[in-house]
């Protein structure tokens, strides 16, 4: 389950790059096989591994850096004690993952690379009635005024909130 959020969280900021989520966009392929694989085997404690994706397949985060870009690759390491998951990250109606780092390259068209950075800690509670997330993004190096315009975008999009609460809902 915990991937699976991660996962989600990882979609939506590749998605909310163009500021438009819906339930129909094609999903951002994620190469996260090596944390799944952990997260099965019942007598590994601890996991430690990166999931990996391509932000240019989104269409829109493609329409949008295609002019002056020619790729988006992010990564978020994960490290962690199975033990943490349950009681600590998951409870019944909260959901409170650990501050996680995501690390982001950008090339440019004229192969010039630009490393990003960025804190994300994704909350979910239930205390409403109903999911709802928000992925506390802050800290974005590497895009000066950029960053903190996307952060507040990310933070403030009720469309993001309500989907990764609809996804959290349907994991029960």
């Amino acid at each position: 389950m915990f991937v699976r959020i991660i996962l989600f969280v990882l979609y939506f900021i590749s998605a909310s790059l163009s500021s438009i989520v819906t339930a129909s966009e094609k999903a951002v392929e994620l190469a996260f096989d090596n944390c799944q694989t952990q997260m099965e085997r019942i007598f590994k404690t601890q996991v430690d591994c990166t999931v990996q994706y391509d932000a240019m397949q989104n269409k829109e985060v493609s329409a949008i850096l295609a002019p002056f870009a020619s790729s988006l690759n992010c990564k978020l390491p994960l490290k962690f004690n199975k033990k943490e998951v349950y009681g600590n990250w998951i409870q019944e109606n909260l959901i409170s993952l650990p501050k996680l780092a995501m690390q982001c390259q950008l090339t440019g068209k004229q192969g010039e690379v630009f490393s990003l950075t960025s804190n994300i800690k994704p909350v979910c509670d239930n205390a409403s009635g109903r999911w709802l997330c928000n992925l506390n993004v802050h800290n974005t190096q590497g895009l000066g005024a950029l960053g903190e315009i996307l952060q507040n975008a990310l933070n403030k999009n009720t469309n993001i909130q309500e989907y990764l609460g609809r996804q959290v809902a349907s994991m029960k």
